[in-house]
């Protein structure tokens, strides 16, 4: 997660969770999400990469499986499926800080 200006960016692969909490107003705002194989985006993307899901979990071999789809490790797993099965490509989100900023604080300070 990074600050540039008034803009949080998150930018994250597998099980990682990152969120802004507004101290001032008590709420979380969820920056990030797991990558679970049996989310519909990703096991449609999985399963057109030749891959198979198998109770939410992606089938290496006949003796492993692994939960999140996107890691930036697991080589051992990786080497075993066609390529970007388990992907590293990152999700990227942005959060402005500006619309989180109630009208008892200013502005000016972000």
């Amino acid at each position: 997660t990074i600050l540039a200006g008034t803009w949080l960016y998150c930018v994250n692969v597998g099980d990682c969770r990152s969120c802004f909490v507004d101290i001032e107003d008590l709420t979380l705002t969820w920056l990030s999400r797991d990558h679970q194989a049996e989310e519909p985006g990703e096991l449609r993307r999985i399963e057109s990469l030749g891959g198979q899901v198998w109770e939410g979990r992606i089938v290496v071999d006949d003796a492993g499986m692994l939960e999140p789809s996107r890691t930036l490790g697991d080589w051992d797993c990786k080497k075993k499926l066609p390529r970007d099965v388990i992907s590293a490509e990152p999700e990227l989100r942005a959060l402005d800080l500006r619309d989180h900023v109630s009208d008892k604080r200013s502005r000016g300070s972000l």
